[in-house]
């Protein structure tokens, strides 16, 4: 009997432990899996938004500026694409109007249909406006939430201070000057737009609306005239508040429309900033005649030795039709515009020296320099040069975060005819 009574005993502490082990095993379990659902339900509601989806230097673009900007430029062009059928509808008869807006509305609608594709070029530009925020830092640039409130103010017509008047200025660019040797060089073919050209800045000055003693109408007769509705601090928060709600609608908030506007305003500023003080940069002034086969180059290169004509044997031969009649003048441009092996030799290569044949993939070119000079580079051409100065890291969790919203209403699209 005590034997009996053991093997119960230890049978029943088996059982129990087993008991104890399987019920700690479906807690852990059930904890993994709660922390498993909290962890996604954080992700979804917290941290998908906060995680970086690029980095430019030390400033960082997280996914919830990125969905909202995707969100917003989206909005832009289904907007820009039931403007345009409308438009269409109203003007069907004319038959090439009607061609043209639906040929606008296909083009929106094939951009905004492929959402990683869109997504991208948005991070990119995201990517941009940070590039632009920091060299706006460098220069004492900013821009003041005031300066957004009078830019939302403008494109609502409402003018507090008065009606802007626009005051045209000229200004005139410096550009280079061309040696003996250059005109020697050139002979008869036709210089390239270095005029100075005077460009017509427009500029606003506010000016007070006319006074009732000021109207012409009153003056001239004594029956009564209409007159406009005032616009007034309160229209228009009414009109600002309707506009704002019509985003909130597609889940895009002010700020982010605000956000949008900031950055556009401080690129205004730094390209104006940088015309006032442009950045000088070595670029060449280079044309060149394109033909088929290394052979076919060095026959150019013998008639040139020979005392022929350049811009005639370029009219001639040459395979690039966009400048083959102008002598296959290229104009002047920096390095980062041409491909590598034409853009090295140009650079290397002495004013009025002609080169050696040289291959790239359009073929073999022949290529003599003009000049060579420290001029302002272009504003694009800067900025680019900028870019490439930068630590940009991209991460790939931005693909998963892309919204395909707001989108075309259905019932609006065009299909390819068949």
């Amino acid at each position: 009997m005590p034997i009996k009574l053991k093997s119960i005993k230890t049978r029943a502490e088996l059982e129990k432990k087993q008991s104890q082990i399987i019920t700690i095993g479906f807690l852990i379990t059930g904890t993994i899996i709660l922390a498993l659902v909290g962890y996604a339900i954080i992700y979804e509601t917290l941290l998908k938004y906060r995680t970086p989806v690029a980095e430019v230097g030390n400033q960082k673009i997280n996914g919830e500026e990125f969905i909202q900007q995707v969100r917003l430029r989206r909005k832009y062009y289904v907007d820009a694409f039931t403007n345009l059928y409308n438009i269409a509808q109203q003007f069907a008869s004319d038959e090439s109007l009607y061609q043209y807006a639906t040929n606008q509305m296909y083009s929106y609608q094939q951009t905004i249909e492929d959402p990683k594709q869109f997504g991208r070029s948005v991070l990119d530009e995201l990517v941009n406006q940070r590039i632009i925020a920091i060299q706006a830092q460098e220069f004492g640039i900013s821009v003041s939430e005031s300066e957004i409130d009078s830019f939302l103010e403008n494109q609502f017509g409402f003018f507090p201070s008065g009606t802007p008047t626009p005051i045209a200025t000229l200004r005139i660019f410096p550009t280079p000057t061309y040696s003996a040797t250059q005109y020697a060089l050139l002979n008869n073919t036709p210089l390239p737009s270095f005029e100075p050209v005077a460009t017509e800045i427009i500029s606003f000055t506010e000016t007070t609306s006319p006074t009732p003693e000021m109207n012409v109408n009153e003056q001239n007769n004594n029956s009564p005239t209409p007159t406009a509705t005032p616009y007034t601090r309160e229209s228009y928060e009414q009109t600002l508040t309707a506009y704002f709600d019509n985003f909130e609608k597609e889940k895009i908030n002010k700020n982010s429309i605000r956000e949008s506007i900031y950055y556009y305003l401080l690129q205004l500023k730094l390209q104006s900033y940088y015309n006032e003080h442009p950045v000088l940069g070595e670029q060449v002034w280079a044309r060149h005649i394109l033909v088929k086969t290394e052979a076919d180059a060095a026959l150019v290169i013998n008639r040139l030795n020979f005392g022929e004509d350049w811009s005639q044997i370029a009219a001639e031969v040459s395979q690039d039709s966009s400048n083959k009649d102008s002598g296959g003048d290229l104009g002047w441009f920096p390095r980062g515009r041409m491909v590598s092996s034409f853009e090295n030799a140009a650079f290397d290569l002495k004013v009025g020296e002609i080169s050696q044949p040289i291959q790239t993939e359009f073929g073999w070119h022949v290529i003599q320099v003009l000049g060579h000079d420290s001029i302002p580079m272009p504003f694009e051409d800067w900025f680019n040069e900028i870019m490439k100065s930068q630590t940009i890291n991209i991460n790939d969790n931005w693909e998963k975060l892309v919204p395909s919203e707001p989108a075309i209403p259905i019932e609006l699209k065009l299909y390819p005819q068949q």
